[in-house]
Parts: structure tokens; sequence; C-alpha cells
């Protein structure tokens, strides 16, 4: 499952109020980008006023006939997470004539029984209603309206260049730009590996289990060929871990961040200027609640040490 699942895309839809008493009628347009062919994956969010509940639906494949998607549900600030960070469908509908939309099946991640959903879907906004509650544990919204954003990778992989996040890196900073505010200047800000790239760290790690929803470079003070990345893991809980690089081998790597939504406390981290990175812990219930609980530091030759607290 995912945590903050929102990070492994790239974090630049609008979001806007979604209540029961706000729906409002949106027609089906027929020039939407739909045919008998998969097309690639559209996301489309939504976010709660008081912040508190998120939602994200990835339309895997979609054609005149049906529709195939994949739902994350944050509730409760993030303290159950209704969501899988592998490709796992749990949305199947079917387009219905009378209802002028997708009409079909869905299930929550928490192995819930079927329950019945309406999406309908525009060029500017993504209707979704339950019709009929599954049986068991979920965490879907009754009903809103959610924003189609732009997929980071897919841009980022038009570009010739590849950015860096500059230093000081608050990974608390980051969230408040790209998931609690979704500002237009997170992509500028807090690039993201494009695919290609991504696809070469991958092959560096040789890792077997879990993949890294999302991998930041950053930028690096030595003139050195020192590669230095931050990894970002969702599941049943949240890692960062950050990793050097040279000559196509791991240098050194530390696990500077960690969340798990059941527990009362969680781990950030920020990425000085000077390459020392500072660990905290953080209250869920009180942010402003922290203490560090850790400190390192990279050397120009990649290595991460741990220093003193004092």
């Amino acid at each position: 499952m995912v945590y903050q699942f929102l990070l492994f895309i790239g974090l630049t839809g609008i979001f806007i109020s979604c209540k029961g008493n706000d729906s409002k009628e949106y027609n089906l347009v027929n020039n939407i980008t739909v045919n008998k062919e998969k097309i690639f994956s559209e996301t489309w969010r939504w976010k709660s006023e008081d912040k508190s509940q998120e939602f994200t639906l990835k339309i895997l494949e979609i054609t005149n006939d049906s529709l195939f998607a994949q739902y994350c549900a944050v509730y409760n600030y993030g303290q159950k997470l209704d969501c899988d960070f592998e490709k796992n469908i749990n949305i199947k509908a079917a387009f219905n004539r009378g209802e002028n939309a997708y009409v079909g099946d869905f299930h929550s991640f928490f192995n819930s029984g079927k329950g019945k959903c309406l999406i309908k879907v525009t060029d500017q906004a993504l209707s979704w209603s339950i019709l009929k509650i599954p049986d068991g544990e979920y965490y879907a919204p009754d009903t809103c309206i959610l924003k189609k954003e732009s997929s980071i990778l897919i841009k980022k992989e038009k570009g010739s260049a590849v950015g860096t996040v500059h230093l000081p890196f608050d990974y608390e900073n980051y969230k408040q730009t790209c998931i609690q505010s979704s500002s237009a200047d997170c992509q500028e800000k807090y690039p993201l590996l494009n695919t290609s790239e991504y696809d070469k760290i991958i092959k560096i790690l040789d890792r077997n289990e879990g993949r890294p929803q999302a991998i930041f470079p950053i930028q690096s003070i030595f003139n050195s060929d020192i590669a230095v990345y931050v990894l970002n893991f969702e599941g049943d809980s949240s890692l960062q871990e950050i990793v050097t690089v040279k000559n196509n081998k791991i240098v050194s790597s530390q696990s500077i961040g960690y969340a798990m939504p059941d527990e009362e406390t969680y781990e950030t981290f920020i990425i000085n200027s000077d390459m020392t990175i500072d660990v905290y812990e953080i209250s869920f219930a009180d942010h402003l609640n922290k203490k560090k609980k850790g400190k390192y530091k990279l050397s120009a030759h990649g290595n991460i040490e741990e220093m003193s607290l004092y």
C-alpha cells in the first residue's frame, strides 16, 4: 500500500472541495481522448477542504465501452491508507448510455467486498460517486469531483535535461508545496528523474523487492563524479533513503525518513547546503512538536557519515 501514493506521480493537480451537496452535472464530451486503443495513464485528484482526506484516481485504460482504473484514498491525515503501490486495478467499469457515464465495480485495498461506482469524465473534471457501499473497510469518498493532473514523469521525459533539487532540501516543505497545496512551483523546485533516468538508477540499485515511487536527483556541492539521490518508497509505510552513486555503483546509503500511520510520530529530514543531513522526529498530532534525532554528513567521496548531535 501507499503512503502518499500521490508522490509516485507528478503532484501538480489543482484541488477543489467535494461535498455531497456541491455536486454538479457534467456532460461527457465525445472529443475526450477515448478510443478503442489503450491510452496513456491519466491521473485525477481531489483533496478535502480541511486537507484531512485525499483521493487519487489513475485511469489505466479507457475506451468508448470500458474503463479500468486504480485509486488511492488517504484518510485522517494519512492515518488510514486505502492504496497499493503496485499496479493493481481495483475499478472495472462499463459505459452506461443511460447514465452517460462509466458504471462498474470497485473494491478497497483492505480486502473489502465489491462496491458499485459511477465515473463521469470530461476534459476538465472527473465525477466519482459510490452507488453501492462495499462490505468491509474502505476509505474512498462517497462522492467528489476530481481535477486532472499532468504527469511529471511524462513531461520530464520530453525534456533534454534532468534537473536537481537545490539545497537545502526540507522534506516537510516539499510535502507542503507538492502535496498539501499542490503548488505550480512543485516541478521546478522538486524535480524527479524521468523514466529513462529512473530505470538506470533502478538497475544500479539491483533490488528485487520494492521499487521507489520516486527518485529525487540532489544538487551536490562537490566537484566530483558523485551523484546523490533521495529515494521515496511508499507502501504500508513511507521511507526516504539517500544514496550516493559513482561509476554506476552505489557508494553509500542511509535511511533518513520514515512514517508509519499507526504510530504517534514520524521521521523527516533536511539536507543542508553543506551536505549535512538533519533527521527529525515529528508528532502526527502536532507538527510543531519535533526534535532532532540524527545527523549525517556526505563526504566528497560519497560516504555518508554519522555525526554527533551535540
